[in-house]
């Protein structure tokens, strides 16, 4: 009875253990193809919401805190020659009705939207999902003055359009939008200053 189980443990541990080192075996074969394939989709993104550029904006990549928050968001610099022509942004919303919506967001060295992406998304189909079908909202972004324009729905008084009968999706765009020029807004401002020599001065009392 002891030899009997014995022999089981023994079987079932051999089983364990080659499982786990085909899964293993697996996940190497298959993990720079898709490092690969999620880098392309990332590359693909920021070419759409910035054109223009002629340097390699994922190569220079860096994190940013959302003012307020905790988040972090990637932020892509794009330049032509020695100019800063703008930032792409990979910024999100968890408030999404099916989830977290991702999006890519290229922002002007002026402050203006150039144009946004959708990277991820997991709305209702026919319905949340048509902000990556469907160009209507999207293309509401394109050129963008955020001093001009409200960024939010006409529900909540804003400028935009929502999709119809999908408010809480077009909301979670708005603020994944809404994200990336708090991150990037400061990085234009400082830049501006920079090249024009500004110097803040206290103001006596």
């Amino acid at each position: 009875m002891k030899s009997s189980i014995k022999n089981m443990v023994l079987v079932l541990g051999t089983i364990t253990l080659i499982s786990s080192l085909a899964v293993s075996g697996f996940y190497l074969l298959t993990k720079d193809a898709i490092e690969f394939a999620n880098q392309s989709k990332i590359n693909n993104a920021i070419a759409e919401v910035m054109p223009g550029f002629d340097n390699a904006p994922s190569n220079e990549m860096f994190l940013c805190q959302v003012p307020g928050t905790t988040d972090s968001l990637s932020v892509y610099p794009a330049r032509k020659g020695e100019k800063q022509i703008g930032y792409a942004v990979k910024t999100f919303s968890n408030k999404g009705y099916g989830g977290n919506v991702e999006l890519m967001v290229g922002i002007l060295s002026n402050g203006n939207i150039a144009s946004v992406s959708v990277v991820a998304e997991s709305e209702t189909p026919g319905l949340g999902h048509k902000m990556s079908t469907d160009s209507i909202l999207v293309s509401q972004f394109k050129g963008i003055n955020p001093e001009k324009k409200k960024i939010s729905v006409k529900k909540d008084n804003g400028d935009i359009d929502a999709i119809t009968a999908a408010t809480i999706s077009s909301r979670a765009f708005c603020e994944a939008v809404n994200r990336a020029l708090a991150v990037v807004n400061p990085l234009i401002k400082k830049t501006t200053d920079a090249s024009s020599g500004a110097t803040h001065v206290k103001k006596e009392e």
